[in-house]
């Protein structure tokens, strides 16, 4: 009777754990990262980003950066990829990001506003004057 009771405990735990590992790996966003469709990919990128959920753009500005290499929408790319890392203050990996997007497109039109950035960067990251 108690092995009966245990059994169906464990089959229960089993079906409940199955069930929300199936609703958690069918995310949307995860859809549209497993998606071939870049255009798919750059519309919900720019999407988070405006929403700012920079770590979801994130990880769709990476897998895109690859796929637009040479192409117009490379320049876009490259520096929302900087200012999502801004957004989030991780402003070392934004600095650099905004000279990688100034050194290759170097008549970009955000290229003025992410050298600012990148050294705006430096002044965050630096220790305060006071003792």
């Amino acid at each position: 009777m108690y092995f009966c009771t245990m059994l169906k405990n464990r089959y229960l735990i089993l079906l409940g754990v199955f069930c929300l590992m199936a609703f958690v790996s069918c995310s949307k966003h995860t859809q549209i990262l497993k998606s071939t469709d870049n255009e798919l990919k750059y519309n919900a990128a720019m999407a988070y980003y405006e929403q700012k959920d920079y770590n979801r753009a994130l990880q769709l500005f990476d897998v895109l950066q690859a796929a637009y290499r040479g192409k117009p929408q490379a320049e876009e790319i490259a520096y929302f990829t900087a200012e999502c890392y801004y957004g989030l203050g991780d402003y070392n990996i934004a600095s650099h990001y905004y000279k990688r997007y100034a050194v290759n497109f170097p008549f970009g039109k955000n290229v003025e506003t992410a050298i600012f950035r990148s050294a705006y960067c430096y002044y965050k990251e630096s220790p305060s004057m006071e003792l």
